[in-house]
């Protein structure tokens, strides 16, 4: 995840349309994979501070498939 790579904002993000796109299909984390995610989750509170954790989240959560797809791969 980003987060480890210094970017936890495209990690809040993508988290945060996962997250979005998984309740929209009725579709939940296997819990051996959320604990990786609450790490993550809680590293980027940590690095971000709650607000703007929070604000990512949500920027994340509005994103199409598309426009999440492009955001992950982007390399800046």
């Amino acid at each position: 995840m980003d987060v480890l790579a210094g970017n936890p904002n495209k990690a809040t993000r993508l988290i945060g349309w996962a997250d979005t796109a998984r309740k929209k299909i009725g579709d939940t984390r296997p819990p051996i994979e959320q604990k990786d995610v609450d790490q993550d989750i809680a590293a980027c509170r940590l690095a971000m501070g709650e607000t703007a954790f929070s604000d990512a989240c949500a920027a994340g959560g509005v994103m199409t498939l598309e426009q999440a797809v492009a955001y992950a791969l982007e390399t800046n």
